[in-house]
């Protein structure tokens, strides 16, 4: 594992398309972490993907209620449109709730069955939804299905700059799993010291409404921390951080991949 620190000149340099709709902005050093991450150096980090979805401020109150953050990968065009009204103020609610929100791609396909010229699009129209929207651009990454093959993690590290994460656990509610043996997951982990990084998806009503209320409180109740996926790790959410953006005709889902195509 090796943490590389870049400024934005230096991903300029690398070629780096930042899209600078928004500009009052400010910017740091960053750091990521190269290879694929599969767990948290400490605490708990539990994890949401496929979003934004009609649920997702359901889930991050539960979170922000308890004292407590997680971290939720986002897609541009998978359930919806992330650039729907709606979905916009979802995750203005849950960025502001000190949540972290990553990339999951633009629009949920595998990576080993991508070019690098179709990566490049996939995480590029991300960065330009989460920069007109929440003025950041992400540096935590989960692959979709988790399908990371070292020669695509290497491209999207030594490229994009991101730290490439998937998961120590899997809830298994995307595999049908039910709300009873997802949450045995939880109970499991709060009876340990050891980190955690979990996998759920924010589109299953049973993992908003009947796991996850008890699984925090289950872990805050054995002093457990649940943090996000850059705190967990150690290193950066965001590559850049500015402010929101105000909508123009660019925030469409028009003319770029539909949910499921690259």
């Amino acid at each position: 594992m090796i943490a590389t620190t870049l400024t934005l000149s230096a991903l300029l340099a690398l070629g780096y398309a930042l899209p600078f709709t928004n500009t009052t902005t400010h910017t740091k050093r960053y750091s990521y972490i190269s290879g694929l991450q599969n767990n948290c150096n400490h605490d708990i980090a539990i994890t949401f993907d496929d979003g934004p979805y009609q649920w997702e401020n359901d889930l991050s109150n539960i979170f922000a209620d308890n004292g407590q953050r997680a971290t939720f990968f986002v897609n541009g065009y998978n359930w919806g449109c992330i650039y729907d009204e709606a979905n916009v103020q979802r995750l203005r609610h849950t960025y502001e709730a000190g949540h972290q929100i990553g990339s999951h791609t633009w629009s949920h396909v595998g990576l080993s069955t991508m070019s690098t010229a179709q990566i490049d699009e996939q995480i590029q129209f991300v960065e330009d939804a989460l920069w007109k929207i929440l003025g950041v651009v992400p540096a935590v990454l989960r692959p979709p299905y988790g399908d990371a093959p070292d020669w695509a993690v290497q491209y999207i590290n030594d490229r994009w700059g991101y730290t490439v994460v998937n998961w120590s656990e899997d809830s298994g509610d995307s595999a049908g799993a039910s709300a009873a043996d997802s949450l045995a997951l939880y109970q499991r982990i709060a009876g340990d010291s050891s980190p955690h990084l979990t996998l759920n998806h924010e589109t299953y009503y049973s993992t908003v409404f009947n796991v996850m209320p008890g699984a925090v409180s289950t872990l805050v109740g054995a002093g457990r921390s649940l943090t996000t996926v850059a705190t967990c790790k150690d290193t950066d959410a965001y590559k850049v951080v500015g402010s929101y953006g105000q909508r123009d005709s660019t925030w469409t889902c028009e003319g770029k991949p539909a949910p499921g195509v690259a």
